[in-house]
C-alpha cells in the first residue's frame, strides 16, 4: 500500500492535458471483486484492468475507436473488441501508469480490492477530423464463395483513400488504388463503390481456400486529408502489370501507426468493415477476396 488513505475521486477520476497537449494525464480508480479464495494480487490485477477500462471510456478513446468499426455485419460478439485493441496498440494508445494506492478486504464470501492509478496516455489528436460512412460488403456482410465483392462508402471531406484487406496476422493486400487507378483521391459526399459496378476490367471475387467452409476478414479504409500515405503509395506503385496486388507483411506495426501525422493538422480517419465468406452450400476462416 503506497498511501494510508484512498484519494477521493469522482467516477471519471481526474483527466488533464499535459503541457505539450499530446498526452492526457490521469488519476483513475478501479475495483475488483472475486471469491474470497482469490489472492489479493489476482483481484488487484482485476481492479487495475477496470481502472484502465474506465479511463478509455471517460477519455472518449473507446467511443472514438469503436466508431471506426462498421457493425453492419458482426461475425462474432468479440470481433469489435479485438479490432479496437489492435488500433490501440498500433496508435500507441495504451496508458503508462503506476499504482498510487491499493487496498483489499474480505466481504463475506468475496474479496474486494480497490486501486488508484496515475499516469499518462497518448492523446488521439483532436478526434479524427472527418468520418467515413460505409455500407458493409454485400447485402448482409456474408458473401458466398465465387461471388463478386464491392466496398461501398462515402466521406464527409475529400481525402486520399487506401483500401486494404487485412488478415488476423497483419498481412495486408492493397485493394485500392489498384493497377487501373491513377490515384486514391476521393471526393466528399457521393457514395463510392470499389471496384466500380459499371466496369468489368477489375473485380474482387470472394474466394475460399480448399477445404475451408468459411472465412472472416476485414477491409480497412484509411483516409488522409491533404496528404498521402508514403508507404501505401510505394506499395501502389508496385502493382503488377498482370493485375497482381501488392502485399505488406506488417500492417499493424508498419503502416497503421503512420496514420496520425506528427505535430498538429493533417486530418485523417479510418473504417474497418468485417465480412464473411461462406461456401456455396452453406446456409448461414485462410482466404479472402481474389483480384481478377
Amino acid at each position: 500500500m503506497v498511501s494510508p488513505a484512498s484519494p477521493v475521486l469522482p467516477p471519471c477520476g481526474s483527466l488533464t492535458l499535459s503541457s505539450s497537449k499530446r498526452r492526457v494525464e490521469f488519476l483513475m480508480a478501479g475495483q475488483g471483486v472475486m471469491g474470497k479464495t482469490a489472492s489479493d494480487r489476482t483481484v488487484l490485477g482485476f481492479a487495475e484492468r477496470e481502472a484502465i477500462a474506465r479511463l478509455s471510456r471517460c477519455s472518449g478513446i473507446e467511443r472514438t475507436l469503436s466508431g471506426f468499426y462498421d457493425a453492419t455485419h458482426v461475425p462474432d460478439p468479440g470481433d469489435r473488441r479485438r479490432v479496437v485493441r489492435k488500433i490501440k496498440r498500433a496508435l500507441d494508445l495504451r496508458p503508462r501508469f503506476r499504482v498510487v494506492w491499493e487496498s483489499c478486504r474480505e466481504e463475506g464470501e468475496r474479496r474486494s480490492c480497490q486501486v488508484v492509478i496515475e499516469g499518462t496516455v497518448r492523446r488521439l489528436r483532436g478526434d479524427p477530423a472527418f468520418s467515413i460512412r460505409s455500407f458493409g460488403i454485400g447485402k448482409t456482410g456474408v458473401i458466398r464463395d465465387g461471388e463478386t465483392m464491392h466496398v461501398r462508402f462515402s466521406l464527409t471531406r475529400p481525402a486520399t483513400v487506401y483500401l486494404f484487406d487485412v488478415d488476423e496476422g497483419g498481412k495486408a493486400t492493397l485493394l485500392f488504388p489498384g493497377p487501373l487507378e491513377e490515384e486514391g483521391r476521393v471526393p466528399a459526399g457521393s457514395r463510392v463503390v470499389i471496384p466500380p459496378e459499371n466496369q468489368k476490367a477489375v473485380t474482387l471475387v470472394a474466394t475460399l481456400s480448399p477445404g475451408m467452409k468459411k472465412h472472416v476478414g476485414h477491409i480497412w479504409i484509411l483516409a488522409l486529408e491533404g496528404r498521402i500515405f508514403p508507404k501505401a503509395e510505394n506499395l501502389w506503385k508496385k502493382s503488377g502489370p498482370d493485375g497482381t496486388l501488392p502485399v505488406v507483411g506488417d500492417f499493424f506495426g508498419g503502416l497503421l501507426p503512420e496514420i496520425q501525422p506528427p505535430g498538429q493538422g493533417g486530418g485523417w480517419s479510418l473504417r474497418v468493415i468485417p465480412y464473411e465468406i461462406v461456401g456455396k452450400g452453406t446456409t448461414s476462416s485462410g482466404a479472402g477476396p481474389g483480384h481478377h
